[in-house]
């Protein structure tokens, strides 16, 4: 509850959603369940919310837990996952370890596509994020622009 910042002299129904929101997690990762599924859990947080939800979650998970975060969100638990299951209209369009991903695919952005080792790109400001083939070893994975090149058939990583 401290580290929630949730007051404890208040009955939940006079909290704010974020607060509701902040002591269901809160809950959740006490009952230390051997599987918790999530569903939008970091909806209705502020940034700071975020920050302590990432930090709940990854400091206080045993071994033997596993937990199942569904959302639209990915910016904001991207750095705590080790499995990603992406779904396409109720479908699996894959499923893959974060680093396999990471050894086979370099993440960055371009001022140009003419690059031949370019498998995918979108236009941002100033360019291009793009997705090649890993090279040097070393790059953040881009969820959102993992999802949208995999959903266009673009990229696959079967093995």
């Amino acid at each position: 509850m401290d580290t929630c910042e949730l007051p404890t002299d208040r009955h939940l129904q006079k909290l704010s959603y974020g607060q509701k929101k902040k002591f269901l997690i809160t809950f959740a990762m006490a009952t230390k369940s051997k599987i918790l599924l999530l569903d939008e859990p970091t909806n209705g947080l502020d940034i700071p919310s975020k920050a302590i939800f990432r930090q709940i979650l990854a400091g206080s998970l045993q071994e033997d837990q596993t937990v199942i975060i569904s959302t639209h969100q990915v910016r904001d638990i991207e750095a705590l996952i080790d499995n990603i299951v992406l779904l396409d209209n109720g479908k699996i369009i894959m499923q893959q370890e974060m680093h396999e991903i990471a050894s086979r695919l370099e993440f960055s952005q371009r001022t140009t596509m003419d690059d031949p080792d370019v498998l995918y790109g979108e236009m941002v400001p100033g360019g291009y994020k793009v997705i090649s083939k890993q090279l040097d070893g070393g790059s953040a994975i881009d969820l959102e622009l993992l999802f949208n090149a995999v959903a266009s058939g673009k990229i696959t990583l079967d093995n």
